[in-house]
């Protein structure tokens, strides 16, 4: 992988960790915004993982020592690499070396199960240092590993941080807990003991906690954060009136405005509407609880507008120094317009029961609560899953450091449960049931993949690829998947800029070194070599005198177009520039059909041995004629094996100078264009699964369909839409799935008018009949520019790689490509299973 791909992985995945981590506990996001961000975090560390250097191992080892968001992705990346010499770097990092990074390592370590170090973590539990202990025993506690051993000496551990995690351990494990050893953390003077006892205690002794808490309310004894909210969770009017009273009490007016809002009684909104004419701080906090019992949305006329910060300098003598100046997640909740909440809440309050509870404007219901766990904001989340696992003892804990689709399995599994209980914490006898969810709701278990394929189907059995992204199918893929891009300007090739009155190199994506120097025929040649080895390297035992070889080229037809304006805005007929457009327009492709070939067999010898070999000079559509025709041979049982590939390369400088002749190169000038780049992309594809590195998972190529227009001379093809939606539709039929089960759409959307007009107008149609309702959308030119004949296999490398890694919510891959002129080609990709992630 290269150095400046590892690095840019690195900084952005560090720079979403810290997204991420501000999310989960921000008003302003909830479930389904941390899982967008985790998405694409999650590919980054991805295409950390898959890089084998010895140097990125070493370059892991010492982000671990680094700032804490460095040090999390570094752990994230040695987790998923689950090779030894990373196992072993982590251990010893767990082990020795991550006292400083003790909250990054737990935090890392706690969104998903690692079985492989899961005995180093018990063995830190019962030998390592305090700190380690309770690092070790808050991660079991977030895979939900129960301990094998008696926590009593942890419970009685003359360390807090120690004891504490032995408790919060206890609260997430189903299993009994011996009232001494509850009586004995509840009797703690720490506050970090009391609370993580007492959340132990509501779950497995919700009786002797509950009296605890209502004791320290009434008294107003310790820390009342805590005990509030159990108050306003699992009280009854009674409870409630205490809550409320404490609000007056000035010390703890904010914990009890928090608490308040978890209650979704009657007298807890009366309260907040009293308090929203107070200081900035109370009032956004009253605001807040609200808004989460009501329903209201604090925006527009209900806010009020922030006045413009004073800048003037606090003099010294007045300025607190000791005040912690760092931004808290209370500070992003809006402040409430008084009169026109109230006004609200004069109007809505009739609809309100005197004795019922509401959350989010609804009545509360188990249903509501798991709403809010998905959907509601991120900062409130502990206290419904704090609240799920008392009503059901401890049967649906929330890992709220997990991977968010880990939490909605967990969210989804309570909802399927269907029952927990309702009553008030002090005796929870009754339970209460709700409409289960569908079986096929939220993240479906992964069926087993299917053992037989639709006849004409094409199993593919490895990859190879070489783009702007990288030297590799799996490089290039995960460094698409993860946004990165690779634009730089061409020295060949300037453009006009209006603003800066100055002409300025036009920009693509190009190959380092591969292509450097290399035009024509030999570029090709270049492409074609660095991608067909990449694919060899997965097979190196395929059998060639059974292979054929179907290679999608450039038809030249783009620097015949550009030669023909450059010659109508001259006005002459040189004969110099027709010479200097020459090859790429006419003689290209002469030379590529008596040459490819025997260059490449002599710079890859087993190409020597093919079967056959075919070339498509057809620009995108080349790539879908040559499917057809390895199927073809495929079902004839002459080849059992065909390799199906695109090169092509729009950096050549004749390709540019046509681009910016015909006005499609985009430019300051020319916003509407496409961003030229190069590529080699090759797919091999079989009958039968192949021995590889790339056939696990398998996925299988169906449908192939192609339709060719005659030429529009340089207009957009009004059929163009038509074309593409009938083409899609024949795709679609031929593979026999339903439209409506496609998951991801990739297609040759590049930029230029044509592609959108063809798409957006194939679009309707299709949704018009039923089709492609919702699917995810990827497009090849975003991450490796315009890339022409090899546009379809990236695609298809891009679409088995995700389907690998269960980054596709579904089982089908629409792939599509349209020509300038009006011609499309599409087929479909079925991945063995569902993933349960997001493509990008």
């Amino acid at each position: 992988m290269r150095w400046d791909n590892i690095e840019e992985h690195l900084d952005e995945a560090a720079f979403l960790w810290e997204r991420r981590q501000r999310a989960l506990c921000s008003p302003e996001f909830s479930l389904v915004d941390v899982e967008k961000i985790e998405s694409r975090l999650e590919a980054h560390v991805d295409a950390l993982g898959l890089a084998t250097a010895p140097q990125v191992l070493e370059l892991l080892e010492a982000a671990l020592h680094e700032e804490p968001a460095r040090a999390a992705v570094a752990v994230l990346t040695l987790m998923a690499r689950d090779d030894a010499a990373a196992l072993g770097v982590l251990a010893a990092f767990i082990s020795d070396g991550a006292r400083e990074q003790r909250e990054a390592l737990a935090g890392a370590l706690g969104t998903r199960a690692c079985p492989r170090i899961e005995p180093m973590l018990r063995e830190l539990v019962k030998e390592g240092a305090p700190w380690a202990q309770s690092v070790a025993m808050d991660v079991l506690a977030q895979w939900k590993r129960g301990p094998d051993f008696d926590l009593q000496p942890w419970w009685c551990s003359e360390d807090t941080q120690v004891q504490a995690a032995a408790f919060r351990w206890s609260a997430r494990v189903p299993r009994s807990m011996p009232s001494w050893g509850l009586q004995r953390g509840l009797e703690s003077p720490e506050d970090i003991v009391w609370q993580s006892a007492a959340e132990a205690g509501l779950v497995h002794a919700p009786g002797q906690t509950w009296a605890e808490c209502v004791e320290r309310v009434r008294l107003r004894r310790g820390p009342l954060g805590f005990p509030l909210v159990v108050l306003a969770l699992g009280g009854a009017a009674r409870e409630l009136t205490w809550v409320v009273d404490v609000l007056s009490s000035g010390t703890w007016t904010r914990e009890a405005l928090w608490a308040l809002g978890f209650s979704g009684r009657l007298p807890a909104v009366e309260a907040c509407v009293e308090l929203l004419r107070r200081e900035a701080p109370v009032a956004r906090l009253a605001g807040e609880a609200f808004s989460a019992m009501t329903g209201l949305k604090l925006t527009e006329r209900f806010v009020l507008q922030p006045s413009a910060p004073d800048d003037a300098l606090v003099p010294l003598e007045e300025e607190d120094l000791d005040a912690d100046l760092r931004p808290r997640p209370e500070d992003d909740l809006p402040i409430p317009e008084p009169d026109e909440v109230s006004a609200w809440w004069s109007r809505t309050r009739r609809e309100w029961r005197p004795d019922g509870r509401f959350l989010s404007g609804g009545a509360w219901t188990g249903s509501s609560l798991l709403a809010a766990l998905e959907h509601g904001s991120a900062r409130r989340r502990p206290v419904h899953a704090l609240e799920l696992a008392i009503r059901s003892r401890g049967a649906h804990v929330v890992s709220l450091h997990a991977w968010a689709v880990q939490q909605k399995r967990e969210v989804v599994g309570a909802q399927l449960a269907g029952k927990f209980s309702d009553q008030g914490f002090e005796r929870m006898q009754g339970l209460v049931t709700w409409a289960k969810a569908p079986s096929n709701a939220g993240v479906s278990p992964r069926p087993a993949a299917r053992e037989r394929s639709r006849p004409g189907s094409l199993s593919v059995c490895a990859l190879g690829m070489a783009s702007p992204l990288g030297d590799s199918a799996v490089e290039s893929c995960a460094a698409s998947r993860a946004g990165l891009s690779r634009v730089v300007a061409s020295d060949e090739v300037h453009v006009w800029d209006a603003d800066a009155q100055e002409m300025r190199a036009a920009s693509g994506c190009v190959i380092p070194v591969i292509t450097e120097g290399f035009t024509g025929l030999a570029r090709l040649v270049r492409l074609a070599t660095a991608g067909l080895r990449d694919l060899l390297r997965g097979v190196p035992s395929l059998d060639m005198p059974r292979t054929g070889l179907f290679l999608a080229l450039p038809d030249g037809s783009l620097v015949a177009a550009g030669a023909a304006a450059l010659l109508k805005e001259a006005d002459v007929q040189g004969e110099a520039m027709e010479e200097s457009f020459g090859e790429a327009a006419g003689a290209l492709p002469q030379r590529c059909a008596r040459h490819l070939l025997p260059i490449l067999a002599r710079l890859i010898p087993p190409l020597g041995g093919l079967a056959s070999h075919r070339l498509y000079f057809e620009g995108r559509l080349g790539y879908f004629h040559a499917l057809q025709e390895a199927r073809k041979q495929l079902e004839l049982g002459g080849l059992d094996h065909c390799i199906v590939g695109g090169v092509d390369s729009l950096m050549d400088t004749p390709v540019l100078e046509a681009l910016k002749a015909t006005r499609r190169l985009k430019a300051p000038q020319q916003p509407v264009g496409c961003t030229p780049g190069e590529c080699a992309a090759f797919v091999l594809l079989g009958r039968e699964r192949c021995a590889g590195p790339h056939s696990t998972p398998c996925c299988m190529l169906e449908g192939p369909s192609v339709t060719a227009t005659p030429r529009a001379n340089g207009a957009i093809a009004p059929h163009a839409g038509m074309a593409l939606a009938e083409t899609l539709s024949g795709a679609l039929v031929g593979s026999g799935v339903d439209g409506r089960q496609v998951a991801l759409s990739i297609g040759s959307l590049n930029g230029a008018e044509r592609q959108a007009y063809a798409w957006g107008l194939a679009l309707v149609t299709l949704r018009s009949r039923g089709l492609l309702t919702n699917p995810a959308e990827w497009f090849p030119a975003l991450s490796f520019g315009e890339i022409g004949a090899a546009t379809a296999p990236a695609a298809l490398c891009f679409a088995v790689r995700a389907f690998e890694l269960g980054r596709v919510p579904g089982r089908h891959c629409l792939v599509w490509g349209a020509d300038d002129d009006g011609g499309a080609g599409a087929f479909v990709l079925t991945g063995p299973f569902p993933g349960g992630g997001d493509v990008r």
